[in-house]
């Protein structure tokens, strides 16, 4: 692992100020979404997605060599874990963008004022983030268990 040290820190970083900004965008649609008509399966999944990305993100960077949550099989399955919270909040926040858009027709959500515009345009927003996280949660795993090919220059006798 010694040698994905510096990008995996890049990634793990990334994903971590992502989901930050996840949680905050998520938070202010639940808060608008439980005045407009209550709770709905999104913003749970994507609460307790970013919630617990942050919340393990560091624990796993800082954990000491040699520990259990350093290892690479707890790495592999948590973030495998995380993968499959982020692609479920990513495919429900396109379901359900999809069924917000379609009866709003070519206008969108210029239409729209108030708190639905708030709900409107904070969708995307979600449904990117949860994308973006996704993508870059995928190298992770991947990168932990791919041999680590040797590129020198040095021919072979």
């Amino acid at each position: 692992m010694a040698r994905f040290a510096a990008p995996r820190l890049i990634v793990f970083v990334l994903i971590t100020v992502l989901a930050l900004a996840m949680l905050g965008v998520d938070a202010h649609y639940t808060h608008v979404l439980i005045k407009v008509q209550g709770m709905t399966f999104i913003e749970g999944l994507g609460l307790a997605g970013a919630f617990l990305t942050i919340v393990s993100m560091p624990i796993i960077i800082f954990s000491p060599a040699g520990s259990f949550l350093a290892s690479v099989l707890f790495e592999i399955v948590w973030l495998s874990t995380l993968w499959v919270f982020w692609l479920l909040t990513a495919a429900i926040a396109s379901s359900t963008r999809a069924s917000f858009m379609e009866p709003l027709g070519s206008r969108g959500c210029s239409q729209l004022n108030g708190e639905l515009f708030t709900l409107c345009v904070e969708l995307p927003a979600i449904e990117g983030l949860a994308y973006a996280v996704w993508v870059l949660s995928a190298y992770l795993p991947s990168a932990s268990i791919l041999p680590i090919s040797d590129f020198s220059t040095t021919p072979v006798p």
